[in-house]
This record gives C-alpha cells, structure tokens and sequence, in this order.
C-alpha cells in the first residue's frame, strides 16, 4: 500500500520507521539485559562492531539493549536489512549522507539564536540538506524500487518519490540555489576610516558589501601604494589580520591590544547590514514552513543502524563465516536452534590478530599441530533447546570452549530480537522476556556474606525476575565451596531451572551434576529436561587436545587436570626431574 503524500508531501517522512511496523511501536514489556548481561556477553563490543561510525556505537548498543519481542517488528527488521546488504552501493550512498544528517542539529539551534541572520543561515542549510537526502534516497531506491522485498523501504521510496512530486519542493528545489547565492556572495564589507591629526583611527563607517575577499599585500609598501592596478582592487595595503577571538586576552598582556571601541558600533552596523540583506531572503523562505528537514533525523539514526549491521555481516562472511536470517518462532514455542554457531565479538577479534594465536572459545583458532605453519580455523556448534531439552549441564576441559559457547548462544538471542542476522548457518529462535548471566566475579571485601554468600544472592535475584520464557546461563556457579556442597546447591538450581521452563546453560566442573541428568529429570515434574553436553577432546590422555566441540554426551569424568599439569610442567615426574635438575635430588 502506499502512503498518501497528497498533504503535506515533506511530512511523511516523519510517519517513516526503519525500525517499527506502522501502528506497533509499544513497549515490548522484555526486561532490558541488566549491566552484568552487558559486561558478560560483551554487548559493547558487539554494539561496536554494529556502528557505522567508528567510535559511535551509542544508538546501536541503545537497540541491543532495548529486545523487541513482537514478532511481527522483528521480522519487519529483518526484511529490511537483508534490502540494504542486497541494494548496490546503498550502504555506501547512505554513509556519505550521514555528515550531511548530523549537520541538521547544527542549522536547528543556528536558527533558536535570535539573530535574523544566523536563523536565515540555519534554515538555507536544513532546507539544502532536506533537498539533497530526498534527492539521494530517491535515487539510491527508485533504481532499485522493483527489487524492494521489505514494506518499510518500499514506503520510504515512495514517500521519497511523492515528495519529489510536491508543488512545495518542487518550487523549493528551484529557488534554493538562487537565495543561498544571496548569503554565499557576501565575501567581504569595506570599511570607511577617519584619522584625527595624530593619523590615528578616529571614526569609521561601512562603505560596501563585496562578493569577493580581499587578500593582504604582495609587495613593498610603496610599491603597494603607487604600483597598483585595477586588478588590485582586493589587494590590501598591508598585512590581512585574523580577527581576534572575543574573550581572549594579547599575549602580551598590553590592553592597548584589547578589542578597539570603534569595533564595536562598527560590529553593530554590519550586523544591521546583513540584516537587511537577510530580510527578503527571510520573507521568501516563509512559503517552505512546511518542510521540515527535522524529519529526516530519526531516518539518520536508523539508517546509520542498517548500514552498521549489513557492514558486520559483510565483514564476517568474508571470513569465510555464515550469518544467516532467523526463522523467527512464537514465544510461546521457547525455540532456539543454531546450527553453525560461534561467537561472532571472538571470531572479529581473532580476525583481527591475522590468526596468529589460539584463543579460548567456541570460533577461536584450532591449532592443528606438526605443521610449519598451524591450520587454524574457527569452530562452529550446534545449539538445539528443542529437541535436546531446555536445560544444558556442560562440561569439559578447562579453556575447552564451554564459556564461550553459553556467550554465542546469548549474543545470538540478542541480535535475533534486534532483527538482525544471526552467527550461524541456519537458525529457529523464540524471543525471551529476558536474559540472566551468572558468571564468577572478583571477590568484593565490602560484602559481609563473601563470595559463595555473594553468588547466592546474586542467584536468588534471578530466580525472583526470570519467567518461563526467559534465558539464564550460569558460568561456573557455586563452586567457591567444597565439591560435595557444591555438587547439593548445583543440584537444586538445576531442578527449580526445570521447574521454570526457561531455556538455560549451566557451565560446571561438576561431573557428578551432568551424570545425574536422568535422576534429575525424574525426580521433577516438569515440562523441561535437563541433557548433559561436553567440550570434546581428542588425542588420548598422553596428547588430548581440545577440539571446541560442543556435542551432548554423557560426561568425561575430568577436567584433564593431567594434561594441564603436563603443558605447564608440573606433573609429578615433572617436577622430580625438575628437582634433579637444580641438584637437590641425587639418584641413588
């Protein structure tokens, strides 16, 4: 359908959301990622990685932290991203406008100043920006107005288009360049000075309005003087002078070098000159009240989004890395499956080190050893809440990829209800009402119930706020107590997360926990089950190396704190030689 731009053509704009479906922009009721879901799934580097501009992330990371739940809004995102990534040269048409957007702020307050001038000055600009972006979106999608999937862009091309057809601009686009003429060709006023009998500055009056700068001496006084020609005419006699900024003192200290009184009348009169010439100008723009270039600025923030997140896809599919469009289920249907999954924040941060190192996580670099020159690549997962269950106990190697994979799976939910593409090559998600981290934190000495006492509390607080529809994912919980003691709390949080029906991942060196899933299953009556996963290993126990491969398996049974003792040498039998070696071991 498309919108009527019969009255008031430039205003439609403002009826234009990138971002929301006409008529659903209600709250979502989802609770905002509190500031340790921020910290824990590292939504400021994400919101980063979204931003067009760099060091600019602030409407991105307001998005990410803002989870729509609607379905309908984030499907409505996701059309219009998937026009942006495939419209040739949009992002790079839009990232050129962006300047001109953030100029509208600057001409808006020019024109709150008072002075008849400066709002003449301020409202050329926003009316020339306004005339510009329509013309720029017009062409960038009327080009490609046949190939528009998405309902929003397909409104904005005509609503650019109509706009376009409006007598207003039309008559606007015509006269603009003519009264902006009338400002810009002001270049310079010549200035009348009388001297009194000791030749100095005594009275001054304005003689001209220039359209052309004059410039300082070339030349020798004298020759200045009496070697002039007509070509000269903008030639000073001597040096051009700065103006000195208002408020700052000579660095010398002498006052005779303050501001002259005969400025300031002489200021006051060119000010009235410029006034005058500003009148008509003035007069004129009174027939363009309607168009209002203020519209434009929520488009700019939006834009600026859409052009930041096709960038991120396009950077991490050069990597060689799928991104895809979620399937986007009901909430009702708790869905969640990935197949393909990584963290997207440590596969740009590998990328960015040119693969030089092994890092810790689900998509950081595989070492494959025995070559010159170690294969690496990024591991990808599989998450399934569906089938699987709703409650994952994962285990493993310590630096295995466990927590990693629990921060892929939450940075996935995240940008799925932000209506973006997710890391992975196919994926079916549900919105949740809300995500909970539980991750170690540094010991605080100001809290009197220390950290097990801390961690409970912390617990507890999510158990008061999370709904069946929500995500918790716990990392390492409860282990700042003895294994018996924690392996009983772990065991009664994982049966009230089977109680809720939440979606959760619970990272644990508590293999007993994740051997006890069918008792665990049994014992609640709940909708929900609990499955173990572990981070696989390969290579014996003499070589085990890890793999970052997340599968559901019974688990393990170790943590492979033999092996780490071997890599960092401090096995038995490495730490007797080790003893032989300084001499304070003798054999026999």
């Amino acid at each position: 359908m498309q919108p009527d731009v019969r009255a008031a053509a430039p205003e439609i704009l403002s009826g234009v959301s990138l971002l929301y479906p006409p008529g659903r922009r209600e709250p979502s009721g989802a609770r905002k990622p509190g500031p340790e879901v921020v910290r824990d799934l590292d939504l400021p580097a994400l919101a980063q990685h979204l931003s067009s501009d760099v060091g600019k992330p602030g409407f991105a990371h307001d998005i990410l932290l803002d989870p729509c739940t609607d379905c309908a809004t984030i499907r409505y995102r996701q059309e219009v991203l998937q026009d942006v990534l495939a419209l040739p040269g949009f992002s790079d048409r839009v990232q050129e406008l962006l300047p001109e957007f953030a100029s509208i702020r600057q001409f808006q307050r020019m024109r709150e100043s008072g002075e008849l001038l400066k709002e003449v000055c301020g409202r050329l600009g926003e009316l020339e920006i306004f005339v510009d972006c329509v013309n720029a979106l017009s062409g960038v999608l009327g080009e490609s107005s046949r190939e528009l999937r998405s309902q929003c862009l397909r409104r904005l091309s005509a609503a650019v288009s109509g706009i376009q057809e409006d007598a207003a601009f039309k008559r606007l686009s015509a006269e603009l360049p003519g009264l902006l003429g009338k400002i810009r060709s002001i270049a310079a006023v010549t200035v009348g000075i009388n001297l009194d009998r000791n030749l100095r500055p005594s009275e001054a009056t304005l003689l001209a309005v220039n359209t052309e700068k004059f410039s300082g001496a070339s030349g020798g006084l004298f020759q200045t003087l009496f070697g002039r020609d007509a070509a000269a005419a903008n030639q000073g006699i001597a040096s051009l002078h700065s103006m000195r900024k208002k408020g700052l003192r000579p660095a010398s200290g002498n006052e005779e070098e303050q501001e002259n009184p005969l400025l300031v009348p002489l200021f006051r009169d060119l000010s009235g000159v410029l006034d005058r010439v500003s009148r008509p100008i003035s007069r004129a723009l009174r027939s363009y009240i309607s168009i209002n270039a203020g519209s434009l600025l929520h488009l700019a923030d939006e834009l600026r989004f859409y052009v930041g997140a096709a960038r991120l896809v396009r950077r991490i599919r050069s990597m060689g890395l799928p991104m895809c469009v979620p399937r986007i289920a009901e909430m009702g249907e708790k869905a969640c499956r990935i197949e393909g999954l990584y963290d997207p924040n440590l596969a740009i941060r590998f990328h960015e080190q040119g693969g030089n190192r092994q890092e810790n996580a689900v998509g950081e670099a595989r070492r494959d050893g025995g070559t010159a020159e170690p294969r690496q690549e990024v591991v990808t997962n599989r998450a399934d809440f569906q089938s699987l269950g709703r409650v994952f106990i994962l285990t493993g190697p310590n630096r295995g990829g466990k927590t990693t994979y629990m921060k892929a799976v939450g940075t996935a939910q995240v940008l799925a209800q932000a209506g973006l593409f997710v890391p992975g090559r196919e994926a079916v998600l549900s919105p949740v009402v809300g995500i909970f981290t539980h991750f170690p934190m540094e010991e605080r000495p100001e809290i009197d119930a220390g950290r097990l006492g801390e961690e409970a509390q912390r617990l507890a607080a999510i158990f008061d706020q999370a709904t069946p529809f929500s995500l918790v994912l716990l990392n390492e919980s409860l282990a700042d107590t003895s294994p018996a003691e924690s392996l009983h709390l772990c065991r009664d949080v994982v049966q009230a997360l089977l109680l809720l029906g939440a979606r959760a991942v619970f990272t644990t060196h508590q293999h007993a926990l994740a051997e006890e899933v069918d008792a665990l299953n049994a014992e609640v009556e709940a909708e929900s089950r609990a499955v173990s996963l572990v981070s696989l290993t390969e290579g014996g126990d003499n070589g085990a190396k890890r793999t970052y491969r997340i599968v559901p398996r019974s688990p393990t049974g170790r943590s492979h704190a033999e092996e780490i003792a071997r890599r960092y040498g401090i096995s038995f039998g490495q730490l007797r030689e080790t003893l032989r070696r300084r001499g304070i071991l003798r054999d026999a």
